[in-house]
């Protein structure tokens, strides 16, 4: 479908503008949005603000948050639009107050600022992070100044964030501290202008390359964890028994072993447990652990103390590999608790027993609840170091289900690919 928009991009006809039209209502959100995108940015738009205002009525939420952000889109000087925003900024419904928030930093600068700021302290998360990131886009002075309150408020990944958003605004860089943002602020509110964003960027790359690297916080497989709103979705199916390869990729002869010191599950193992060692207290996580059947720690998230903390990693410990691979209802299971915002899937082969097993569906299936979940998937793919991936049961899948999301994806053994606000790591106030 991706393939068939690209090419009919330029092509105005009736007939085409109709199947444009038709893929808005397909359940695939990188369809709607690249539909929506080719239709916003024609001359006639009149049948595509005709179709949106008819789905903001949907009661299907993925569609209203469309249709919201489609005519946030083409509708931004239209006062029946901006009175429906104020609406639907106070709506009951945390997907349509989500869609308001993106589509107010289409709208000039202090009108968006404003909507936003309104926003900012939101009971739903997801709220208040596409808030945080709206407002990097819209560059009113007087964020700086609210985001660095904020930061002494939120923590995990909307701390991680804001501190983000504060970089792009400021071109400045204390880290993900909220101590250094705010002797910083204090230091220079008094008259501060906001830089440029050419200027801003051009700072920061300044600072990159004279700031010395630093890692203190916790990671898993070298992939940083900011959340303290975590699940851990782990396989355990049989594959993960066999020792861990060291693949030579200038030869095409078999793996050997022997280097890894130990099997795919006790290496796995070994990192889930030095990560939760150092997770602070108070962050609250929970750890699926999934082969032919899903065996959860808790119900629901869970917050880290001396008790639980030695609860989990027993948990961890007493875990053995065995049977297939039930992805799929494990990420289900993951996304059934409302406080997760962040997962770290590891596997290590391809989906086999389950709900769904094909690759392409899963991936469909989670990107249409991701719409509204917001939930960032991190992936370590373990198929280029295991049996599964030597007997070529191996895929994308764990790559595209990160990629989708928005988060990190690693294969070790290769290069994590880099990512700006990893460059300096700074640990938890306190």
């Amino acid at each position: 479908r991706m393939i068939l928009l690209d090419l009919h991009e330029a092509d105005a006809s009736p007939e085409v503008s109709a199947s444009l039209l038709r893929c808005l209502s397909i359940r695939e959100p990188i369809v709607q949005r690249r539909a929506m995108e080719i239709l916003s940015s024609r001359e006639d738009v009149e049948e595509l603000s005709v179709r949106l205002w008819s789905l903001l009525d949907s009661k299907d939420a993925q569609l209203r948050l469309v249709a919201i952000e489609g005519l946030g889109r083409i509708a931004a000087d239209e006062e029946r639009w901006r009175t429906r925003l104020r609406y639907l900024a106070g709506a009951s419904d945390p997907i349509d107050r989500l869609g308001a928030a993106r589509a107010m930093a289409a709208l000039p600068t202090a009108d968006a600022a404003t909507g936003l700021y309104g926003l900012m302290e939101d009971d739903d998360w997801r709220v208040r992070l596409e808030v945080v990131q709206r407002l990097a886009i819209v560059r009113d002075g007087a964020s700086v100044g609210i985001l660095v309150g904020r930061m002494q408020v939120d923590t995990g990944r909307i701390r991680r964030a804001i501190a983000e958003s504060l970089r792009v605004l400021t071109g400045e860089d204390h880290g993900n501290t909220a101590g250094r943002w705010v002797a910083w602020w204090k230091d220079n509110e008094t008259g501060y202008v906001l830089p440029s964003l050419e200027d801003a960027q051009a700072r920061l790359a300044e600072l990159a390359e004279a700031r010395a690297e630093s890692r203190t916080v916790a990671t898993f497989y070298g992939l940083p964890v900011y959340s303290d709103r975590v699940v851990f979705v782990f396989d355990t199916s049989g594959s993960m028994n066999a020792p861990s390869f060291s693949m030579n990729p200038r030869t095409a002869g078999p793996p050997t072993t022997g280097g890894s010191g130990g099997t795919a599950m006790e290496i796995a193992r070994g990192e889930l447990d030095q990560l939760l060692k150092r997770l602070p207290d108070g962050a609250k996580c929970n750890i699926i652990f999934f082969g032919d059947k899903l065996d959860t720690w808790k119900r629901r998230l869970t917050e880290l103390d001396a008790r639980s903390r030695k609860n989990v990693l027993k948990f961890i410990a007493e875990k053995e590999a065995d049977g297939q691979t039930a992805l799929y209802d494990a990420l289900l299971e993951a996304f059934d608790d409302d406080e997760v915002d962040t997962i770290y899937l590891l596997s290590d082969g391809l989906p086999s027993v389950g709900d769904l097993i094909d690759p392409h569906e899963i991936r469909a299936a989670i990107a249409e609840m991701n719409a509204v979940r917001q939930i960032e998937i991190h992936g370590v793919d373990l198929s280029r170091s295991s049996l599964a991936g030597f007997l070529g049961r191996s895929g994308p899948l764990v790559r595209w289900l990160a990629e989708d999301s928005g988060g990190r994806f690693i294969a070790p053994g290769a290069e994590p690919e880099p990512r700006k606000d990893d460059e300096e790591e700074d640990e938890d106030d306190g």
